[in-house]
């Protein structure tokens, strides 16, 4: 399976209040500029995973913004919510909340109706000559929040999984592509951290 992405992304964006209540903030456009991108390229780890990372400030959503475009609405589409059940910081607990239940989930079991597969949206094609010339199944998200769910899906798919650091609580990889499957530490500095921290408080 192949993801075929490409996401309208403005040259700048600014937290702001919305014209329509100035009791909540938006992220709009600043200027009329913009590109053409593959966001799902922009990082080494799923983009899904670099999301829910973030603290829900307003700048570090600005700053994911600036590199990856907004989550729902292309560049010159208007603004998209900041505050409220639609907005980022709630988006990106979320997004969390998706990527424990994939990580934690043992099948078979019901709580596959509530992971994340069903709440992504794209188009679906056959194309041949990628790279033989049987068909090759061509997904294409419909927006960025789309293209990260249907990336982890994928990932988790091909055998990969994600865990939280014991040392920094970041997610890392480990599985087939990444660290060994029972890795607990995202890299050698954190787990030398962890074990220095150990022995001087004693336990």
């Amino acid at each position: 399976m192949i993801i075929d992405f490409q996401w309208s992304r403005a040259h700048a964006y600014e937290i702001a209040p919305s014209e329509s209540d100035p009791a909540r903030r938006v992220i709009r456009e600043r200027g009329r500029g913009k590109d053409r991108i593959r966001p799902l390229e922009l990082s080494k780890k799923p983009l899904a995973v670099r999301f829910s990372e973030l603290d829900g400030s307003p700048e570090g959503c600005r700053a994911f913004a600036q590199a990856c475009g907004l989550l729902r609405t292309p560049a010159g589409k208007g603004p998209e919510a900041f505050d409220g059940p639609e907005g980022w910081p709630h988006s990106i607990k979320r997004m969390t909340l998706l990527i424990n239940a994939t990580t934690t989930m043992v099948m078979p079991s019901p709580r596959w109706r509530r992971t994340c597969m069903p709440l992504a949206k794209a188009t679906l094609g056959l194309v041949s000559g990628l790279p033989d010339p049987r068909p090759t199944l061509v997904l294409q998200p419909i927006t960025l929040w789309d293209a990260m769910i249907i990336q982890f899906a994928q990932f988790k798919a091909s055998g990969n999984d994600m865990a939280i650091c014991e040392h920094c609580d970041k997610w890392f990889e480990r599985g087939i592509d990444g660290k060994r499957a029972d890795a607990r530490f995202c890299s050698r500095s954190c787990q030398n951290k962890f074990d220095y921290r150990k022995r001087r408080d004693g336990k």
